[in-house]
């Protein structure tokens, strides 16, 4: 899923490829995704957010907070 322009419907494709290729049956799409994302969070891997800097802003809440000091 890293690379640019892969989606679960392609994964699904060339898993279907692979199994018809090597003569074993193969999942429909909806199980295909139920157990892609099982295993997503199994590994406990995160997904990727794509910005380009400055064109957007995230904010993580949880924590301590800053102190702001006018010194004007």
């Amino acid at each position: 899923m890293a690379r640019v322009g892969v989606t679960l419907r392609i994964l699904h494709g060339e898993y279907v490829d692979e199994c018809r290729q090597s003569g074993r049956p193969h999942r429909g799409y909806d199980r295909f995704c139920r157990l892609y994302a099982a295993y997503v969070v199994r590994l406990g891997v995160t997904s990727r957010v794509g910005h380009k800097a400055g064109r957007t802003i995230e904010v993580d809440w949880a924590g301590k907070t800053m102190h702001i000091v006018d010194c004007i």
